[in-house]
């Protein structure tokens, strides 16, 4: 079977969306109304401009996907970001997750950034695994931040830290303008962690 984590493109949008209207459905996202195939593409397009954008393909077919875009607009959190995941319901509990999240921390890394987050509604306990197993921690929790579905929702934010915390940090450099052969390296490790971890499932 072949597997692919290669940078998303916006012609992936359809396939990306379809997996996102799944947990729109599930109020695990508090994004109640399922964005248009144009709209997802312009999300997709934003992204790319600095961040990095993941998919995860087997036989050709995308099951998941990870990205991380600016956590607030005022320059000095610029070193920060706000990280997603999502996987197919049939992709869930065989380890994808925590591959796709750990190639998307070492790009960030290129990039020079030091700290990601990560909202998750609650309850959501695959999510706050998946979050606890690549290094992130719980630092806030809000009560009834939010009602979807006939509930109030708690969301619990998750940190984690990135970079080294230099006394002056580098400047965040654009993915695109990043190393390619160590993105490319990034990625084929994934890909050969996730062979692996499929093997041994035989």
């Amino acid at each position: 079977m072949a597997r692919v984590i290669r940078l998303a493109e916006a012609d992936d949008a359809e396939e990306i969306l379809a997996i996102y209207a799944h947990y729109i459905e599930q109020s695990v996202t508090f994004e109640c109304i399922l964005p248009s195939l144009e709209q997802f593409k312009k999300r997709i397009e934003d992204v790319l401009q600095i961040y990095p954008y993941l998919v995860a393909e087997k036989d050709g077919r995308i099951i998941g996907y990870t990205y991380a875009h600016r956590f607030k607009d005022r320059q000095a959190y610029d070193w920060s970001v706000e990280c997603s995941i999502y996987l197919h319901p049939l992709a869930r509990g065989m380890g994808l997750g925590k591959i796709l999240y750990g190639a998307l921390m070492k790009l960030l890394a290129l990039q020079n950034m030091q700290m990601a987050y990560a909202c998750v509604t609650m309850p959501n306990v695959p999510s706050e695994a998946l979050h606890k197993s690549v290094g992130f921690h719980c630092v806030a929790q809000m009560p009834n931040a939010g009602y979807k579905a006939g509930a109030w929702h708690d969301v619990k934010w998750y940190a984690k830290e990135i970079g080294t915390f230099p006394l002056e940090p580098r400047p965040v450099v654009p993915l695109q303008e990043t190393d390619h052969k160590a993105q490319s390296e990034i990625l084929q490790e994934a890909v050969e962690i996730w062979e692996q971890k499929m093997t041994l499932k035989k």
